[in-house]
C-alpha cells in the first residue's frame, strides 16, 4: 500500500528532477481532455498534462482530483478540474494538480516541472470554491533556471477567500520577479487547502481556463514615469510609498519564496508601511489596480543595523 503524500510534501516545491517534456507552460488549460492509468487493478483519472495523487489514492477508495461535467461547475467547455480535499487512511489529503511530479513518500517534495523560456507577466484563470470552515485554497507558478534549474526566476501566488465563490470568477497574480537569469522550467500548482492547520476536510475547489498574460514587446513601458516612487531603500524600519499619479493601487510585499507577507491599499499622495515586524533581508513587492494588473514591481532591504 503507498503512503499518501503529506501536507508537508505538498508545498514544498523543488526545481530538481527536470521532466523532459516539450508541453508549454499550461498543457490542457481547460481540462478538456482526462487520461486513465491503472495502480494496482484499480482504475484513476487525471487531468492530460498535468500530475495528481490519484494513482496514490484510489486503491484506498478515494481520489481529490475528479472530472467535473456539471454546467454548474464549467467556466467554458464540456469539462472543468474539480479539487477536494479528503481524509485518506487517517491522512489529511488536498486535492492537487500540478505540472510538476508529486512524492509517494511523506517526506518528498514537488519537483521537476515543463520545459520553458518565456517571461509573461502574470497567471490568470477561473475558480469557484466551497471552503469548509475558514480554509482556502490556492494556485501558484513557478519559473525556473539557473544551473541545474536551482534558481527560483520569478513566482506568483493566489490565494482564494475563505468564504463561498459559488460563481465562476477571473483570478490573476503578477509574477514576481527576482532574477534577470534567463528561465527554463515552469511549474503550475493548484490545491484545495492551504497547507497549514486550517486545513479542513471536505474543502472543494472548482479551476478552468488556466493561463499565462503577456505584455507585447512594442508596448509602452508603464515605468518611464514610476507611478509610484518607494523610500528608503534600503529600509529600517518604515517604507514610504509617494503616489506621482494619484493612482489606487494595492502594495503587496513578498519574502524571497514568493509568500505573502504584507498587503495594504494605497489611496493616499502618501502612505507608511510599518515595517517593525520584518526581519532584515531582501523583499519583493508589486503594486497592482484594483484588477490585479500589475503596475509596478521591485526589490526592498530592510537593513536594520
Amino acid at each position: 500500500m503507498k503512503k499518501i503524500y503529506s501536507l508537508i510534501s505538498i508545498f514544498s516545491i523543488s526545481a530538481a528532477g527536470f521532466l523532459a517534456q516539450t508541453n508549454p507552460a499550461t498543457p490542457n488549460a481547460g481540462f478538456e481532455n482526462w487520461s486513465s492509468g491503472v495502480d494496482i487493478l484499480t482504475t484513476y483519472y487525471y487531468p492530460t498534462g498535468w500530475n495528481c495523487a490519484n494513482n496514490q489514492s484510489a486503491i484506498l477508495g478515494s481520489v481529490g482530483c475528479i472530472e467535473v461535467t456539471a454546467a454548474a461547475h464549467i467556466h467554458s467547455g464540456l469539462a472543468a478540474c474539480q479539487l477536494t480535499t479528503l481524509t485518506i487512511a487517517s491522512n489529511l489529503a488536498p486535492g492537487i494538480i500540478t505540472t510538476g511530479t508529486i512524492p509517494t513518500s511523506a517526506t518528498g517534495s514537488i519537483t521537476g516541472g515543463l520545459p520553458y523560456t518565456l517571461r509573461p507577466d502574470s497567471m490568470i484563470g477561473w475558480y469557484q470554491y466551497a471552503p469548509q470552515k475558514v480554509d482556502n485554497g490556492f494556485a501558484t507558478f513557478v519559473l525556473f533556471g539557473g544551473t541545474n534549474n536551482a534558481d527560483t526566476i520569478a513566482v506568483a501566488n493566489f490565494s482564494t477567500p475563505t468564504t463561498a465563490v459559488s460563481a465562476y470568477k477571473r483570478f490573476s497574480a503578477p509574477l514576481v520577479y527576482r532574477s534577470s537569469s534567463p528561465v527554463t522550467l515552469s511549474l503550475w500548482l493548484v490545491c484545495s487547502s492551504n497547507g497549514s492547520s486550517t486545513s479542513v476536510d471536505g474543502s472543494t475547489i472548482y479551476v478552468d481556463d488556466l493561463g499565462l498574460v503577456f505584455n507585447p514587446a512594442n508596448s509602452v513601458k508603464e515605468q518611464e514615469v514610476p507611478h509610484f516612487k518607494l523610500g528608503p531603500n534600503p529600509a529600517v524600519d518604515h517604507l514610504e510609498i509617494q503616489n506621482v499619479l494619484n493612482s489606487e493601487a494595492v502594495f503587496i510585499l513578498y519574502d524571497i519564496t514568493g509568500r505573502k507577507l504584507e498587503e495594504s491599499k494605497i489611496e493616499n499622495a502618501s502612505s507608511v508601511i510599518d515595517l517593525h515586524s520584518f526581519p532584515d533581508g531582501m523583499y519583493m513587492y508589486s503594486l497592482t489596480d484594483e484588477k490585479s494588473k500589475a503596475i509596478q514591481s521591485g526589490k526592498v532591504v530592510i537593513q536594520k543595523q
